[in-house]
């Protein structure tokens, strides 16, 4: 399903990510979600960051804020896939 996401442009497999992925997480209001950037060479080749799309579906379904700035990805490192 993380490969569908990624590399196959199936931004629809998010939600169904989240829809697993909420039942495990920690829904206290003090909670913050952070996804993990991408670098900016690679978010300009897929055009998108898969763990914005989950992270806004988790903060949707629990109520949870969430930052998509917070931290920066300073280096390039090597892909999932392969």
């Amino acid at each position: 399903l993380v490969m569908k996401l990624k590399y196959g442009r199936k931004v629809g497999a998010a939600a169904t990510m989240a829809k697993f992925m909420a039942p495990l997480a920690d829904a206290n209001p003090g909670v913050l979600l952070v996804p993990v950037p991408l670098h900016r060479q690679r978010l300009w080749w897929r055009g998108f960051n898969q763990s914005v799309l989950i992270a806004r579906e988790l903060s949707a379904r629990l109520g949870l804020a969430s930052c998509n700035d917070a931290i920066r990805r300073v280096r390039r490192t090597k892909p999932l896939k392969g």
